[in-house]
């Protein structure tokens, strides 16, 4: 089950600010990288929400894992690479990031991203 998390950042609250605990202050796409990058776990973000990753069982991880060698073994020699679990996508049209189990992208401008790619071919999400 995953459990959904909502955080504020720091830099959205002026000093004298004080919150009751139904107010929420947007958390920017920008808040969320600079903050995930400090986490010993993984969230995706969601139009301002975050939501924890939790863990995943034996057979999720042996399909994942499946996948991903067959992409990439018939991926070899291409502009193409594979990623899993640990890369992000950024899915700009909806305001998100998030962890898809393995993914493909032969974009150029992806091989250039350090934290997210932008430019997926394939998404494959394990069920």
């Amino acid at each position: 089950m995953q459990q959904r998390a909502v955080f504020v950042a720091p830099s959205n609250l002026p000093h004298n600010a004080s919150m009751t605990a139904a107010e929420k202050l947007p958390f920017t796409a920008q808040d969320y990288l600079d903050w995930e990058r400090q986490q010993a776990a993984k969230h995706e973000f969601v139009q301002g929400e975050t939501f924890a990753m939790a863990g995943a069982g034996d057979a999720h991880v042996t399909i994942s894992g499946n996948v991903f060698a067959a992409l990439k073994q018939h991926l070899r020699g291409t502009p193409c690479r594979t990623y899993i679990a640990d890369m992000k996508v950024c899915a700009q049209a909806v305001d998100a990031y998030f962890y898809p189990d393995v993914f493909v992208t032969c974009s150029t401008a992806d091989a250039q991203r350090n934290d997210a790619k932008e430019e997926p071919t394939l998404v494959v999400e394990v069920l």
